[in-house]
């Protein structure tokens, strides 16, 4: 198990229809943006097929979903008509583990697809 002494957060993103979109240059394009919007010490990476995961160490929720939120207008400003979702997670507490925090994130993730996608959701 993953522990942390310090506040970090997690956010991942998927791009829910990618179909009309060239996977070839999307996929590297919001991986850019994803860059451009983190920090030296944060990570970016790529989780599975059309999902992307950024750990944002000393980051507390409220700057996670601000974060977020940049992102997600940053990306829609790719392709008109673009829909993604993006769920965040933080954890302000010594005791929660990464896995701990992994599984807060897919419940917002779950709950945004409930509600149709295309929004921020922390868990």
């Amino acid at each position: 198990m993953i522990t942390f002494r310090h506040p970090y957060s997690l956010i991942f993103l998927r791009v829910d229809k990618i179909e009309p979109y060239s996977k070839g240059i999307l996929l590297p394009e919001i991986a850019l943006v994803l860059r451009k919007n983190a920090n030296n010490i944060d990570k970016v990476g790529r989780f599975e097929d059309e999902k992307f995961v950024l750990i944002l160490p000393e980051k507390s929720k409220k700057r996670a979903i601000d974060i977020a939120g940049k992102i997600k207008e940053d990306v829609g400003a790719i392709r008109e008509g673009l829909i993604i979702s993006i769920g965040v997670s933080s954890n302000p507490l010594d005791d929660n583990s990464a896995e701990e925090l992994f599984n807060k994130v897919k419940i917002a993730m779950e709950e945004i697809e409930r509600e149709g996608g295309n929004c921020v959701k922390a868990a």
